[in-house]
């Protein structure tokens, strides 16, 4: 139990009838129907490493190779096949059923740009985005290296220098370790040390909740860190960490801004303020920061048929919604609990909603229709049942339970400041 299994293979690997086939590179088939019997199947050995019970497993395979047989699922040459693979990361040296290139050296692209990386101390999920780089570069396109990534937590080959600990099994000449993972009782810690990795490496990184100025390893005094990484041509990042273990450990990916939104404006955050902008409202007795975009006719249409489209959801997708929400340059925004959505409740009507001020002019386009109503999701779920959760009513200050699945209402989005 626990620990990393890993898997690593270099050769052909085909597909026939739906099953993924590793072939190694000394071994000549000259009939497709042979290939059971002189190969080996690639998804029992992923199974195998789950069962296991390893916290991690790891499968690289450079074997996106030729396939010098027709398919007979659809008559068309390619590699290895998409398979599930939970539990597992694996890393393919090109796209499924797509091919790979040897190369003219003794090892492949793909191997070269792996090795070259292995002694860069960095997450697993970012080793392989800069082997995808490198090798899509050195093919000229016709490579590109695929992952499926479904792990928890943070992995490295080698650790940062630091967070490698004095223990006499790790020195400066040899922290690489297969199977580092940053949780392990191996890393001595230090408590409440942060280590932030950013893509691109040179981005700018702040703690804003601690008034010195962050450098690798900066001891917090304390076990919550509000991130912010900002750099020139990319989207800021911004969020709470919280809860951090005694050595902390986050890597961060900026998104690359492609042109420019004239609906954004510039949000400038410290530690103590957050000035407001045309998409969002901050409510500085409770702390927190609303989604406040306007609604449209769509979001109405899609409520009076209690379907799901724009910002009418079930709460399950009103979940995902929050969850995936970009917005004033911020990615921490979540569905509200009960408690939280009824403080923008207010005594007497704005306008035709028991609603603050703010929200009024954003939700006119509601009014009327099947339904004059205006409710909205909370994440707050009824206790026994896995099917009700919370909805607050503007249109009339009350709140009701709603089937998650079969009911759709709004949704607003918020986040602690």
């Amino acid at each position: 139990m626990g620990g990393v299994g890993l898997f690593y293979f270099a050769g052909h690997g085909i597909e026939v009838g739906g099953v993924n086939y590793l072939i190694p590179s000394d071994i000549r088939v000259s009939n497709q129907k042979y290939i059971p019997y002189k190969s080996t199947p690639l998804n029992p050995i992923i199974e195998m490493m789950n069962e296991t019970g390893k916290r991690l497993n790891i499968a690289i395979l450079d074997a996106c190779r030729e396939n010098p047989f027709t398919s007979t699922r659809n008559n068309k040459r390619g590699g290895l096949a998409s398979f599930s693979a939970s539990g597992t990361f694996v890393a393919y040296s090109a796209e499924s059923g797509k091919l790979a290139e040897d190369g003219s050296g003794n090892l492949s692209p793909f191997a070269e740009s792996f090795i070259k990386e292995l002694d860069r101390p960095q997450t697993i999920e970012r080793l392989f985005k800069n082997v995808r780089t490198d090798v899509h570069t050195k093919t000229g396109g016709k490579q590109t290296p695929e992952t499926k990534n479904l792990i928890m937590g943070d992995f490295y080959f080698k650790l940062p220098e630091e967070i490698v600990g004095s223990s006499p099994t790790m020195t400066k000449r040899n922290q690489t370790m297969t199977g580092t993972n940053v949780t392990s009782s191996e890393v001595k810690r230090s408590k409440h040390r942060i280590y932030v990795s950013t893509t691109p490496e040179n981005a700018r990184v702040r703690i804003l909740n601690i008034k010195p100025k962050y450098v690798d390893g900066i001891d917090l005094k304390t076990n919550k860190a509000l991130v912010e990484v900002t750099k020139s041509g990319y989207k800021k990042y911004l969020k709470w960490h919280r809860n951090l273990k005694d050595e902390a450990v986050i890597s961060v990916e900026l998104e690359e801004i492609v042109g420019s939104s004239p609906t954004m404006t510039k949000t400038a955050v410290t530690s103590s303020r957050v000035e407001r902008s045309q998409n969002v409202w901050i409510d500085n007795s409770t702390k927190l920061m609303w989604q406040n975009q306007p609604f449209t006719a769509e979001d109405k249409k899609h409520y009076d048929n209690n379907t799901n489209g724009g910002r009418t959801l079930d709460w399950n997708l009103a979940v995902k919604y929050c969850k995936d929400l970009e917005l004033d340059g911020y990615l921490d925004w979540r569905l509200p609990e009960k408690d939280e959505l009824k403080t923008l409740l207010t005594p007497s009507k704005n306008g035709w909603l028991y609603i603050k001020e703010p929200f009024v002019k954003n939700t006119e386009v509601l009014k009327g229709g099947k339904y004059n109503y205006f409710s909205t999701w909370t994440n707050t779920k009824y206790n026994g049942s896995s099917s009700l959760s919370w909805v607050v009513y503007f249109h009339d200050g009350d709140g009701y339970w709603y089937y998650r699945h079969s009911s759709s209402s709004y949704v607003v989005c918020v986040r602690d400041l």
